[in-house]
């Protein structure tokens, strides 16, 4: 009996299937991605660093003379594109892998988008009640990240909750803090303080920082205190509809603690990312995989920055929520977010 193609998102199983390969060449052991990020700030020896400059692999479509193609390819992300004579043979990405093309774009590694503290609007900043999606919020121990949404659980004994979504790295700080520790609006590094606590930590899901183990979340929900509520829709975006699956091509929109109201482009709907959990030590990383890739709009210079983490991204046409925004590079050109029906199931909750 024949096996049916395997599918992501529509995708072809020989175009995953080379991706994969991709994945193990320059995502193995051999190849610690530290190297990466710390060639982002010191190229001191080119050729020896040659082959640990890809940090991210994922699937989207092949740029010639930098514009989009139809023809569907394996893109890898490294952090500068190098002359072949300073590469080994043994490190050069082949042009094809199983007949599949692959793309070799340069682009800065990311971070998660927490600390440090961005100057932006008065409103997305201050103090607010009822709560709003798109604003400043975190724990109480984190400088802060973005609301992302009010959500509502799907298990039994929670069904009076009131419910606020966001990243692990902004409600739980990678796990380091406790179940049922505060959580306030504005975020702590935006002026918050004890006085400004809504609510209490209830759940998240963990990040494992080895560089080899699969998360695909970055994901937390605080429940409120009785007094708070979060009004619906999110500034600047309205009212969600639901979900939807990300496809190539989509037109998104967000509003986030820091940048505000930004509108991107999803370019890769597939894509495996090695992240460094503290900028100072690029070696302890975390590896996330089957995560959406959203580029500015054209004609604008960022769609993310710094303390936009958590962040839902809305799909313009539909009003559908497709993902949670959670890494962006420095420069705010591009950004990371975990599809949104991932982060959900592995919440237990519902958009409300």
């Amino acid at each position: 009996m024949s096996r049916a193609p395997l599918c992501v998102a529509g995708l072809p199983e020989g175009l995953l299937l080379a991706k994969r390969e991709m994945v193990s060449r320059c995502h193995g052991a051999e190849r610690p991605i530290g190297g990466a990020i710390a060639t982002h700030y010191r190229i001191a020896d080119l050729r020896r660093q040659a082959g640990r400059l890809v940090h991210a692999i994922g699937i989207g479509r092949k740029l010639v003379a930098g514009k989009s193609t139809s023809t569907l390819s394996i893109r890898l992300y490294v952090t500068r594109k190098l002359p072949r004579s300073l590469i080994g043979a043994a490190e050069l990405i082949p042009a094809l892998v199983d007949g599949i093309p692959t793309d070799i774009i340069e682009a800065p590694p990311a971070f998660f988008a927490a600390p440090p503290v961005f100057p932006c609007t008065l409103k997305r900043l201050k103090r607010q009640r009822p709560l709003h999606a798109g604003t400043s919020f975190g724990h109480v121990t984190v400088v802060g990240g973005t609301l992302g949404a009010s959500v509502r659980s799907r298990l039994a004994g929670e069904e009076a909750l009131h419910l606020a979504l966001s990243n692990n790295h902004v409600l739980a700080d990678f796990g380091a803090v406790g179940l049922g520790t505060g959580v306030c609006q504005p975020s702590a590094g935006d002026g918050g303080m004890e006085a400004d606590t809504v609510g209490r930590l209830l759940r998240f899901a963990p990040i494992v920082a080895d560089g080899t183990t699969e998360n695909r979340v970055d994901a937390a929900v605080a429940a409120m205190d009785d007094a708070i509520r979060i009004s619906p829709g999110i500034c600047g975006v309205g009212t969600v509809h639901g979900t939807a699956a990300a496809s190539l091509g989509m037109a998104v929109h967000k509003h986030a603690r820091t940048t505000g109201y930004s509108q991107g482009v999803i370019d890769d709907i597939d894509c495996d990312v090695m992240l460094p959990i503290d900028r100072n030590a690029p070696n302890r990383v975390a590896r996330f995989v089957h995560q959406l890739r959203i580029r500015s709009k054209n004609g604008t210079s960022r769609f993310a920055q710094s303390g936009d983490s958590g962040a839902l991204i809305v799909a313009k046409a539909s009003g559908a929520a497709t993902g949670l925004l959670f890494a962006c590079p420095d420069h705010g050109g591009y950004a990371y977010a975990n599809p949104i029906q991932a982060v959900l199931d592995e919440l237990r909750v519902d958009l409300a």
